[in-house]
């Protein structure tokens, strides 16, 4: 009886509850208008957050079932010094929520719906920003209470904050909707800007540790860049109720952007992850990272540490093969023109990489680039300034493959350069305010290098680059048979660039490589040589006119093709002597055992006084110019037969005479003529010597002995 008279006491309360909710819901609209109580919800607004709340439209208010509020053209003024616009607007709001599970202190929201919300954020030039001062709130003052007293406010607020949570635990919501949104940047410290427009959210039911199904979009303007930025995301998202842990377990983000500075125009991508974030630990993990874009396709699965303080996050990263031709098109990028059709139409990657805000770093790193396998690890830091260290193993690279075709009625015979040389050649095709800002250290291997159809086997190249001053030391192991080491150094600190080259090339065969090079080969021999060259200037022109140093060269067993000494000499012989001489070499080329020399450079003239060479029946030597910058050519030779011990009869006393020729032109087809006119001056002085002898002779003997002598001292 006692439990059934209870219960019934416990039904006329409710039943009286609800009677006086009814009556309510029919009565109090009719009571007053909510309007009326503008002044008293922005008085309230202005002790909170000390900003005016203005209500230009109607408030509507509704009690059964749902107790909510409609409420129209709202707006929240700006923070004290800074512009005189509001710092939010709201075109139309709505948020209800179902009366009877309040009594229990549950929350039942319909969906929240928010229309034409306008959001103006702005940092002045001392870096303050204009919603700072709602973070300035304080408690409000106890002036009589103790210190035992301040603590257990603490106390009581610590439990109240554990009540809002348990509170928040219970809070449902149907949905949002925010329709229309928009918000401003400025930021007038770095004086930089940015505004998202038609920013759209729609959600399923809130709740906590439940799957969430959202989906947003928005457009993103960067005024300064003249870019815009068109993405869609669709997510379900999981968070927990102290809102400290959040998982995503799908997430579905694609962007469009387009700017003038971007190749054809505009550019998209795709982006799929599933992600976890504890913002307690302070870790993200993201899987199932996937960036599409185009035919480029990324896969990455991420860690991240410290996400608020100092983010740092690893992982591997794989990019699956693709044709990076086709992808630059897709972008609106015309790929350059290679002399290989085939060139930069298959990529893949895989490494492991960490990064955090100031840095970047590339371990075990697997390139596939067509035929070239790339193996190593890099690192980037301080992206502002960046320094860059690589170390990279290539196992073969073809780099004619990559050049641009040669144009066939411009083409024109480039001497050979070293190693050393050619990279000071690449190096000055860069900016010199590029140079000067590098900061590089790096080591480079190939294995097998083509390169202007050059084979160069184990090349090493370490560089270095830091403060205006870039260094480079490189070696190849084997390069015809022979072996080269070099270093080259510039300095781009001062108004012009300073170059130095340093090389050594020892035992390289020179045929094979002439024949690489330009098909054909008109010297061959083992060729050993140094150059120890400086110039200055930026461009070809320059570098010619102001190139100095010293050249030391040895040809050893070499021949010379198209240069026929033997039949010079041959040809001068039958000229004074006025016979035809059977030729002992009819083939047309020189060969010697050992050329040797050296040269001076000054201000791109070479300059070379001391050739020797030698041959088993010919004795020569050289002196003259080269001048790098006219391309042409002034040498002379001093060439004779090498006279054999029985040769003792006075016609074969003419192979002492000196064959002179005379190398003119320029650089590509040189003419080598003999000098006949000096050769028979020699002879005529010879003639005379031999005349002179005799009429001295007779004075000696009609005047007496050691007139010859006396008169000898005048001629």
């Amino acid at each position: 009886m006692a439990v059934l008279k209870t219960l019934k006491i416990f039904l006329s309360v409710f039943a009286a509850i609800i009677l006086l909710i009814v009556i309510a819901a029919v009565a109090l609209p009719l009571l007053f208008s909510p309007n009326d109580f503008k002044p008293q919800i922005a008085s309230a607004v202005k002790d909170k957050t000390g900003r005016d709340l203005t209500i230009s439209g109607d408030i509507e208010l509704s009690i059964f079932p749902w107790i909510g509020v409609t409420a129209e053209k709202l707006a929240l003024s700006n923070a004290e010094g800074f512009q005189k616009i509001p710092f939010a607007e709201i075109e139309n709001a709505q948020i209800r929520a179902k009366l009877l599970p309040l009594l229990s202190k549950k929350f039942e929201v319909d969906r929240v719906v928010l229309k034409g919300l306008i959001l103006n954020l702005e940092k002045n030039e001392t870096g303050i920003s204009n919603w700072d001062d709602f973070k300035q709130a304080q408690p409000e003052a106890h002036t009589a209470a103790t210190s035992t007293e301040w603590e257990d406010t603490n106390t009581v607020d610590t439990d109240t904050d554990v009540e809002a949570l348990k509170t928040v635990a219970s809070l449902a919501i149907a949905g949002i909707n925010l329709e229309n949104a928009r918000l401003n940047w400025h930021d007038r410290q770095n004086d930089t800007r940015f505004s998202i427009k038609e920013l759209n959210l729609i959600s399923d039911d809130l709740a906590f540790d439940k799957p969430i199904d959202l989906k947003l979009s928005f457009i993103l303007e960067q005024p300064e860049q003249e870019l815009t930025g068109f993405y869609q995301l669709s997510a379900e998202l999981l968070l927990n109720e102290n809102f400290d842990r959040f998982n995503a377990t799908r997430f579905d983000l694609s962007a469009e952007i387009r700017g003038k500075d971007i190749p054809g125009g505009s550019m998209s991508a795709k982006v799929m992850a599933q992600a976890d974030l504890n913002l307690t630990a302070q870790l993200l993990e993201l899987t199932k990272l996937d960036v599409e874009s185009g035919d480029l396709h990324v896969l990455a699965s991420l860690s991240g540490k410290q996400v608020i303080d100092a983010p740092v996050f690893e992982g591997p990263v794989s990019i699956a093969r693709f044709n990076p031709s086709a992808w630059l098109k897709q972008a609106g990028i015309d790929p350059p023109v290679m002399r290989d059709a085939q060139a930069l139409t298959s990529l893949s990657a895989d490494f492991k990489l960490q990064v955090a805000s100031e840095s970047a770093d590339l371990q075990s790193i697997s390139i596939q680039l067509d035929d070239s396998a790339i193996k190593g690890n890099g690192r980037v830091d301080n992206f502002g300034d960046p320094a860059i260290s690589f170390n990279l193993n290539v196992d073969t690279l073809n780099v004619d493959r990559y050049l641009a075709p040669e144009d066939e009625s411009d083409k024109t015979a480039q001497p050979i350069a070293g190693p050393a040389a050619a990279v000071a050649a690449g190096a000055s095709m860069i900016q010199v305010e590029t140079l000067r800002g590098l900061n590089i250290n790096g080591l480079l291997s190939i294995g097998r290098l083509t390169i202007s159809n050059l084979l160069l086997h184990g090349v090493d190249l370490k560089l270095t680059a830091k403060d205006g001053k870039v260094n480079t030391e490189q070696a190849v192991k084997t390069l015809y048979r022979g072996s080269y080491e070099g270093t080259m150094n510039l300095d781009v600190t001062g108004e012009l660039p300073q170059w130095r080259l340093n090389e050594k090339f020892i035992g390289i065969q020179i045929e094979p490589l002439l024949n690489d090079y330009a098909g054909s080969a008109k010297i061959a021999g083992a060729m050993t040589a140094s150059t120890r060259l400086q110039a200055s200037g930026n461009d070809s022109k320059a570098l010619k006119s102001t190139l100095n140093g010293q050249v030391d060269f040895l040809f050893k067993d070499s021949i010379i093709r198209g240069f026929n000494l033997q039949q010079m000499i041959d040809d001068a012989k039958s000229l004074l002597k006025g016979t035809q001489v059977l030729r002992d070499n009819p083939k047309d080329q020189t060969a010697f055992s050992e050329i040797k020399g050296s040269a001076r450079v000054v201000n791109g003239v070479i300059s070379n006084n001391d050739l020797i060479a030698t041959a088993s029946k010919i004795e020569a030597t050289g002196k003259g110019t080269a001048d790098l910058k006219s391309e042409r050519i002034d040498y002379r030779i001093n060439a004779k037969l090498v006279r054999s011990k029985v040769a003792e009869s006075t016609a074969d006393k003419i192979k002492e005479l000196p064959i002179v020729i005379n190398i003119t032109g320029n650089f590509k087809e040189p003419e080598y003529k003999l000098d006949i006119a000096s050769m028979l001056k020699d002879q005529q002085l010879e003639k005379l010597e031999r005349k002179k002898d005799k009429l001295l002779d007779k004075l000696d003997k009609k005047v007496g002995p050691g007139v010859s002598d006396i008169l000898k001292k005048f001629f």
